[in-house]
């Protein structure tokens, strides 16, 4: 027939070796993630090695007390804050209906934010006593997955920082000599992108954390440690993370006073200007300027294929972009697009 089309053999094998290419790297995607993120704390805690070795300290010695030093931390928090977490999230959980009242009390009648808050609670407070159970195992079976990864993320983690290098140069290999080379200026130049973001966010969740804690503390509003926390830990998220902190922070403040959420509601919006006009800018430097409308797209997008990791890992790839568009695509996007990209990072 001469309508009939046919494939050659090579092509169709072509077409089945990506597309068992791409169902392998979507069974392998957590891994993937995990993987990442360990290269990234890896690539942040190499300074801290160097500054050691400079010291006259060897290089096992370094990554020793680097180790000792996350162990230390990882029992600290484990000793400390997670046992006070549990604690107010298990007082949250028993003084619900008594939270409820007070929220509502101070709402109107006609109040769309009224309903909306009462259908919410009664929905969880009509739930049997043993099927609530079930809920709390299913967080504790989330929070066990959630520690293992961050166990396996530290480890490689380690594993990488000892050597790193051998794998890279084992990952080169398989690449042409110019392409090899192009890989390791791209190495050199995002290296220290990722740990300006790192140590970046470190600071700024920190002082998220302190700053919340100390705030909704003298304003007596309770559960201020687990709010803290939220706070501390959703700052890691531009733009979405301000409005997924002060939405439980309003609440919690609402069972005090509506003064007291209002306040809440000023001093959240305070710090979220200062810490984008002030401290991103003092702590960040000129590394990770990024328009905050390809943030927050990127984010979502993100969020969307590998949830809350894959958009916490996005971030650095994004501000690292300038830098794979000026070694790698030079070519294909022209000059005048590169050096335009890279004068409106500077400015």
């Amino acid at each position: 027939m001469p309508n009939e089309m046919t494939l050659p053999f090579s092509t169709i094998a072509k077409i089945l070796l990506v597309l068992l290419v791409v169902a392998g790297l979507r069974v392998l995607s957590p891994l993937l993630i995990i993987l990442y993120l360990a290269s990234i704390i890896a690539v942040s805690l190499h300074p801290v090695v160097i500054w050691f070795e400079n010291k006259g300290l060897r290089k096992k010695w370094c990554i020793g007390m680097i180790t000792l030093l996350l162990v230390l931390f990882a029992i600290l928090i484990g000793e400390t804050i997670i046992p006070a977490l549990f604690k107010e999230f298990s007082n949250f959980l028993g003084n619900l209906p008594k939270l409820k009242e007070q929220i509502l009390s101070f709402l109107e009648e006609s109040s769309p934010l009224r309903s909306i808050i009462e259908r919410s609670i009664n929905r969880q407070m009509a739930v049997p006593v043993s099927a609530d159970i079930a809920p709390i195992f299913s967080a504790g079976n989330i929070a066990l997955t959630g520690f293992a990864e961050i166990v396996l993320i530290f480890v490689f983690s380690i594993y990488l920082l000892i050597d790193g290098k051998s794998v890279i140069d084992w990952l080169t290999a398989f690449f042409s000599a110019s392409n090899q080379e192009k890989i390791r200026a791209t190495a050199r130049e995002v290296s220290p992108i990722i740990f300006s973001y790192v140590t970046g966010q470190m600071i700024t969740s920190a002082i998220s954390f302190l700053y919340v804690l100390i705030t909704l503390s003298l304003l007596h509003v309770p559960s201020s440690l687990l709010l803290a926390t939220l706070a501390g830990l959703f700052d890691v998220l531009p733009v979405l993370g301000f409005f997924l902190a002060v939405v439980p922070a309003v609440l919690f403040a609402l069972s005090v006073s509506t003064t007291t959420a209002f306040t809440v509601v000023i001093l959240y919006l305070i710090y979220h200007f200062i810490e984008n006009y002030l401290i991103v800018p003092a702590v960040y430097g000129n590394r990770l300027r990024v328009s905050s409308f390809v943030v927050l797209l990127t984010l979502i997008a993100a969020g969307l294929l590998a949830g809350i990791e894959g958009a916490i890992a996005a971030l650095p790839i994004v501000a690292s972009y300038p830098i794979v568009e000026r070694i790698w695509l030079k070519k294909i996007v022209g000059t005048a697009t590169v050096d335009d990209h890279s004068e409106a990072q500077e400015t």
